[in-house]
């Protein structure tokens, strides 16, 4: 005889019974560990610190005076925007600025700082530039991708030479190999110079787009980037737009990730914003002095408040016997992860039928407007697309059909208009033959166009290691005008697809056009090779493709296309 279903609930609820009591003996257990835990660790609290309390070798006789914490009106310099790890220093500066201190962040020359910082009345600062450098009351290391060790205790003792530096506080990511040795040596740097320090660890960076609905916040491009390098898959742009949306609150914690078997942790995510906060709000906390803090977003409707802050790195210095939150450690960790799951597993037998098949339905109706914005997305990407082919298709047939071609002595008619768009290809023109005892014309002024496309071979003036290699960039030079592209870091075949067009005013007494590769370094840039064009011996009225070897560059070639258009 077969059982019936009555039967079967029963054994079925027995068995639910004993697993939620069992859960709940070991959810007991481990909740005590953790309780006993704390005592131990304040037990052992004279032992010093691997970071903070160790000792460190200072010049003799060296003074070290430690200093306040720092107020509106000071001056702040902000690392970072000069390279593809920009989104964090953007918005740390922003907030400087709106609190208001006198946000300096360093960009490159080649930065539209009126195109970066509108009219908010921030002032980048170039290295190498004229200008001295500026004497700043605090430092903010915020480049998402890292920085090597040596750059960043270069900033930090350049700034406390002028007597004025007093807090510092740097961006790390545990997740990158090599970031607990670039920690050590900012310490030790800040430690020599008797500056204040704050570090501000995170997860995964993520975010920081106007879904955040933070006045601080990047633009739109910063999804579409997201969504081009397709990192997160196909709709990782509108994942970022949930992020941003859903995170926008605090938790205070473990930020590395570790193996333990079933209960491994995970990298935590970190929103821009959050990360922007967390160093801003650092500068002028006492409480923040000398502290580590692991940062990591959670669902909220708002953002934590300066007195949200405040309370956390109070709770950080009040209750850790090291500089370490004691979740770092992987036994507390574990224990408390340990904790979480149970609670969910129990959470999750005393659900209905009725909560789950909610929860089902919610998420498809989610995926299918997920579904639905991708579609969007695309068709709206797609329109762009064609409409710029339909402008490039438009300008290159107006170029040919208006394009002046000098008669051939061996034509009786014009050249077809085939033939004129063959003439924009890359070729050695044939000169006309002078009338004997003619006058050259007198120089003539005009217009010249010129697109910077790439850069192959180039030389590398650094040091090689880990990749570290050139950033190039290029500088255009014609009579007194002088334009650069932007700076491309580690690549010795670059490639500018933006901001890379020029228009350049030509005189009668222009007759070269110098271009000249550079190295972008912190304080001083030095050259990689350099090449000049005779522009007035080119057919004009036609665009010409060039790939010419750079002198003093080695093997290094330069590629770009210019257009000679004469009054």
């Amino acid at each position: 005889m077969g059982k019936t279903p009555s039967s079967l609930a029963r054994r079925q609820g027995s068995w639910l019974a004993a697993l939620a009591a069992a859960l709940s003996l070991a959810l007991a257990c481990f909740q005590s560990l953790h309780q006993a835990w704390r005592p131990l660790a304040v037990a052992f609290a004279s032992v010093p610190s691997p970071l903070s309390s160790r000792q460190v070798a200072r010049p003799k006789n060296a003074a070290v005076t430690m200093r306040a914490a720092l107020k509106p009106g000071d001056a702040v310099m902000v690392i970072g925007m000069n390279s593809p790890g920009w989104p964090t220093s953007k918005i740390a500066a922003s907030m400087l600025n709106s609190l208001g201190y006198r946000a300096r962040p360093v960009v490159s020359k080649a930065t539209d700082q009126w195109a970066a910082f509108a009219d908010s009345g921030i002032k980048g600062y170039v290295f190498g530039s004229s200008e001295p450098l500026p004497a700043c009351s605090g430092l903010v290391l915020a480049n998402e991708i890292g920085c090597p060790a040596d750059k960043l205790v270069a900033c930090v003792r350049g700034l406390a030479a002028l007597g004025q530096l007093s807090r510092v506080a740097l961006l790390s990511r545990p997740c990158v190999s090599g970031q607990a040795e670039v920690e050590a040596e900012v310490v030790e740097a800040c430690e020599r110079a008797g500056a204040e320090w704050t570090i501000v660890q995170t997860g995964n960076l993520r975010g920081g787009g106007p879904a955040s609905r933070s006045k601080h916040s990047c633009g739109q491009e910063i999804y579409d980037a997201v969504q081009e390098r397709g990192v997160l898959g196909p709709t990782a742009g509108i994942e970022e737009e949930l992020f941003d949306l859903k995170q926008r609150g605090l938790r205070v914690g473990a930020v590395a990730g570790f193996g333990l078997g079933p209960f491994s942790f995970q990298v935590p995510a970190t929103s821009r914003i959050l990360a922007a906060s967390a160093l801003v709000e650092s500068l002028s906390l006492p409480e923040a002095a000398n502290q580590i803090i692991g940062t990591a977003s959670s669902e909220a409707e708002e953002e934590p408040s300066s007195a949200d802050w405040h309370a956390a790195f109070r709770a950080l210095k009040e209750h850790m016997a090291y500089p370490y939150d004691i979740l770092t450690s992987s036994s507390a960790s574990a224990s408390l992860l340990f904790c979480d799951l149970c609670r969910k597993i129990l959470a999750g037998i005393s659900d209905t039928r009725e909560a789950l098949q909610a929860a089902m339905r919610m998420k498809f109706d989610l995926a299918k407007e997920a579904g639905q914005l991708t579609l969007e997305y695309h068709s709206r990407q797609t329109k762009e697309k064609l409409n710029y082919l339909d402008y490039e298709l438009h300008m290159r047939y107006f170029e040919a059909a208006h394009a002046e071609q000098p008669r051939h002595p061996g034509l009786t008619s014009q050249p077809p208009l085939s033939l004129t768009l063959q003439a924009s290809r890359p070729h050695a023109p044939l000169p006309l033959p002078e009338a004997p005892g003619s006058v050259p014309p007198a120089l003539t002024g005009g217009t010249l166009f010129l697109v910077i496309h790439a850069g192959h071979n180039l030389m590398n003036s650094d040091t090689g290691l880990l990749g570290d290699v050139s950033d190039p960039y290029v500088v255009v030079r014609l009579g007194q005008q002088e334009h650069t592209t932007p700076v491309i870091n580690n690549d010795l075949n670059p490639v500018w697809s933006d901001s890379n067009q020029f228009t350049l005013a030509v005189s009668s007494g222009d007759k070269l056009l110098d271009l000249e590769v550079m190295n972008s370094n912190v304080f001083r840039s030095d050259g990689l090779g350099r090449t000049s064009l005779d522009f007035r011996a080119l057919p004009p009225g036609i665009w010409h493709r060039r790939r010419e070897l750079l002198k003093d560059g080695g093997q290094g070639e330069l590629e770009y296309d210019v257009h000679w258009a004469p009054r």
